[in-house]
C-alpha cells in the first residue's frame, strides 16, 4: 500500500505521541473540543478525554450514557484523505478496529460507525465537520456497559464492553490515539489511484454482516429508492464508503440509514 506523502504528516516529528487534554466532568467532549478548536487550542491529532459527560450524544441525536470508568474522547482529524470525504467514518472505524486488535481484542465494524464484540456494541464514533475542521467523538465501554439493555433502540445490538484488562481509560486512549495517528502517517494511502478501493478492501475484512442478508432502515441510496427499508445481501463497501447492498432489483449504494444485522444479540420490537 502506498504510504502517505510528507504533506499529510501534521507533526514535525510524527513519532511523538499526540497531545491529550484530560478533563473531569463535561457536557460533551465534542462541545469542549469545538470550543478549543475555535480558539486554535486543539491541534490536528490533539484530543480531549473526559472522565464523564452529562449530555453525551450519539448518532442521530441519541443519548450516550456517560458515567466514569469508560472512554469519552474527541479527536481532531486532518481534513485530508482518507478523512476529507465520505470515507472518513469507514477510515476511522477501520483504524480503531486495528488499534484495538493490537490490544488483543477482535472487533467488527458495524457500518457506518459502531464497534461490535460478539456480545454486542462496545463503542461508537460520531464525526462532526464544521468550518474546515473535522472532529470525531469516540465512546468506548470498558468492563461493563453503562447502557441498560431495555433502553436500546429496537433491532439495535445489545450493549457490550471491552475487557477491563485494557487498563484505565486514560492509558488505553493514549495508546489508541497513538496507534491511529501512526497508522495514518505510515499506512494510509493518499496518492495511489486505487487508494480508496484498497482501504475499503481492508475495512471489509472487519465489516459486520459481510455476505449476509441484512436490512437497511430509512436508506438513502443510489439509484434512488423511496422504500422505507431495503433488504439484500451485504456485498461490501464501495470506494466512496457507501454500503453495497444486492437485492432483487440489483445492487444499490447505500449512503445512510440504520443497518439491521441478522443473528446478532439485539432487542427486537415487541
Amino acid at each position: 500500500m502506498t504510504k502517505a506523502p510528507p504533506d499529510s504528516t501534521f507533526f514535525n516529528n510524527p513519532t511523538e505521541p499526540p497531545p491529550v487534554i484530560h478533563l473531569g466532568e463535561v457536557t460533551t467532549v465534542l462541545d469542549v473540543a469545538w470550543e478549543m478548536a475555535a480558539k486554535d487550542a486543539l491541534p490536528i491529532w490533539g484530543s480531549i478525554l473526559a472522565k464523564s459527560q452529562t449530555q453525551g450524544r450519539g448518532r442521530q441525536g441519541r443519548v450516550w450514557v456517560s458515567p466514569p470508568g469508560h472512554v469519552y474522547a474527541a479527536l481532531r482529524l486532518p481534513l485530508k484523505p482518507p478523512f476529507s470525504g465520505s470515507l472518513a467514518s469507514v477510515a476511522l472505524g477501520y483504524a480503531l478496529v486495528e488499534a484495538l486488535r493490537a490490544e488483543g481484542v477482535d472487533l467488527l465494524l458495524k457500518w457506518p460507525n459502531d464497534l461490535l464484540t460478539p456480545e454486542g456494541k462496545a463503542g461508537g464514533i460520531l464525526l462532526e465537520n464544521r468550518k474546515g475542521a473535522l472532529i470525531a467523538g469516540i465512546g468506548l465501554n470498558l468492563g461493563a456497559s453503562p447502557f441498560p439493555p431495555e433502553e436500546r433502540e429496537p433491532y439495535a445490538p445489545l450493549p457490550a464492553a471491552l475487557p477491563i484488562r485494557l487498563g484505565p481509560p486514560e492509558e488505553l486512549w493514549l495508546r489508541l490515539a497513538k496507534n491511529v495517528m501512526f497508522r495514518y502517517n505510515g499506512d494510509f494511502p493518499a496518492k495511489d489511484s486505487d487508494w480508496a478501493r484498497n482501504l475499503c478492501s481492508l475495512a471489509e475484512k472487519s465489516l459486520a454482516g459481510l455476505g449476509e442478508v441484512v436490512t437497511i432502515d430509512q436508506p438513502v441510496t443510489e439509484p434512488r429508492s423511496d422504500r422505507p427499508a431495503l433488504t439484500g445481501t451485504l456485498a461490501g463497501l464501495a470506494p466512496s464508503g457507501a454500503l453495497r447492498l444486492v437485492g432483487p432489483d440489483g445492487e444499490s449504494a447505500v449512503w445512510s440509514g440504520t443497518l439491521i444485522l441478522p443473528n446478532r444479540a439485539r432487542r427486537e420490537s415487541p
